[in-house]
């Protein structure tokens, strides 16, 4: 299972912090919490986590591989999808981390995928294995410069 380490790849800081812009831009209150798989800022899927769902941990992973068996039909030879759970709050650990973690890192090895999981918040995101993360006190999107 790939952990991410600095200095992270270009395409892949860029792609995570859009993650976290994407995040962002959605609903304002409350944030929802989703589980994505795909490219972060780009094609990917998503399982939005209602609170006191209560999924337990087979089904969790069942949800996490369903994704991934989906992206993986729709990618023409792309690399192994990262995973993702968007969730309000800070980026300190928290117990729905590990629960999806867990989740995604069964249902990859089940496929025999290598594993990119990252928690996206409104201020960044942070890979859990390693603790590489980045934050932003105010992150503006650069794709939307004035022209002229």
């Amino acid at each position: 299972m790939p952990l991410l380490s600095e200095p992270l790849d270009h395409a892949l800081a860029r792609s995570l912090r859009r993650a976290v812009l994407d995040y962002r831009a959605g609903p304002s209150r409350p944030r929802p919490t989703a589980l994505h798989v795909g490219e972060p800022g780009g094609p990917h899927l998503r399982h939005d986590v209602r609170r006191g769902a209560g999924l337990d941990a087979a089904v969790r992973v069942e949800v996490v591989a369903a994704l991934l068996v989906r992206v993986r039909e729709c990618a023409d030879s792309a690399p192994a999808p990262t995973a993702w759970l968007a969730r309000p709050g800070g980026l300190d650990w928290q117990d729905a981390d590990r629960d999806w973690l867990t989740a995604a890192t069964a249902a990859y090895a089940e496929a025999d995928v290598p594993l990119t999981f990252v928690v996206v918040g409104p201020s960044g995101w942070c890979d859990p294995r390693s603790g590489v993360r980045a934050e932003w006190k105010r992150l503006r999107d650069r794709s939307l410069r004035p022209t002229g």
